[in-house]
C-alpha cells in the first residue's frame, strides 16, 4: 500500500514538474524534502528500466520486513511511466533514507591509532559482505524466468545495445542464446548498467548525499537480474 499524506496524482505531478525543472545535465536521482505532513521522497528517473527496477525493490522490501538480520531497504511508493513526453520517462519514488552524519571514510580515518583504523575499516568490510550475503539468500519467486522480478527485458552490457532482444522463458533458454550468438555484436562492457556504470555509481555515492541511496537501490537490483539458478 502506498500510504502517503498527499495522493499519488498530486505526488507523481510533483515529480514531473521538479525532473523537468532540473538541468539536463543533473544527476537522474534527487530528494523531495518533507513538507508538512507528508515525508521526504527519494526520486529516481530517465531510466528506462526503473519499472521492473521498483517491482525487484518492492520485493526486497517485503522480504526484509519479516527478517530482523536484514538490511534498511527504502519502501516503494510509487512507480510510473510518463509517456505524455516525447520519448517518455520512467519515474521510481521511494522512501527517503538520510544518509549518516558521518561517512564511512571519515569514521574510519577518526580512529585514535593504525590499530583502530584497520579495526573500523574491518567492520565495515563485514557489515558490507552481510549486506550482500542477505542479497544473494534472497529467494527468488516462484517460476520466475531470467531477468527483472516480474517479468521483463534483462539490461545489460553483455547485450548489443545493452538489452536483450527477447525476454528469456527459462534458464535453459538464456544458456542457448548464450552459446549461439554471435560473440562480435556482445558489447566488450560487463558493466551491470549502460546509463550509470559501476564507476559513475560509486561517484554519485561519493559526490552527493543521496548517492549512498541510490548505490545501494541500484546494487539491490543485482541478485535478481543475473542470478540463473
Amino acid at each position: 500500500p502506498f500510504l502517503m499524506a498527499e495522493s499519488r496524482t498530486e505526488l507523481r505531478r510533483k515529480v514531473i514538474a521538479v525532473c523537468a525543472a532540473r538541468d539536463p545535465r543533473a544527476p537522474l536521482h534527487f530528494v523531495i524534502r518533507a513538507e508538512g505532513s507528508a515525508p521526504s521522497y527519494f526520486i529516481k528517473y530517465g531510466y528506462p528500466e526503473l519499472v521492473e527496477e521498483g517491482r525487484t525493490l518492492q520485493c526486497l522490501y517485503d522480504l526484509a520486513q519479516s527478517d530482523i538480520h536484514a538490511p534498511r531497504v527504502p519502501e516503494v511508493y510509487d512507480c510510473f511511466s510518463n509517456y505524455g513526453e516525447p520519448l517518455g520517462t520512467e519515474y521510481l519514488v521511494m522512501e527517503y533514507i538520510p544518509p549518516p552524519v558521518c561517512t564511512l571514510d571519515v569514521w574510519i580515518e577518526d580512529g585514535q591509532s593504525d590499530e583502530e583504523r584497520q579495526h573500523r575499516a574491518d567492520v565495515v568490510a563485514a557489515k558490507v559482505a552481510d549486506l550482500i550475503l542477505w542479497l544473494h539468500a534472497c529467494p527468488v519467486p516462484p517460476e520466475s524466468p531470467p531477468g527483472p522480478i516480474g517479468g521483463g527485458l534483462m539490461h545489460h552490457n553483455f547485450f548489443a545495445d545493452g538489452e536483450a532482444p527477447m525476454a528469456f522463458a527459462s534458464t535453459v533458454a538464456l544458456e542457448i542464446y548464450v552459446n549461439k550468438v554471435s560473440p562480435a555484436i556482445l558489447s566488450a562492457s560487463t558493466s551491470f548498467d549502460r546509463h550509470t556504470g559501476a564507476g559513475n555509481v560509486l561517484k554519485a555515492a561519493r559526490d552527493t548525499s543521496e548517492g549512498s541511496q541510490f548505490l545501494s537501490t541500484t546494487s539491490a537490483v543485482l541478485p535478481f537480474r543475473h542470478r540463473l539458478q
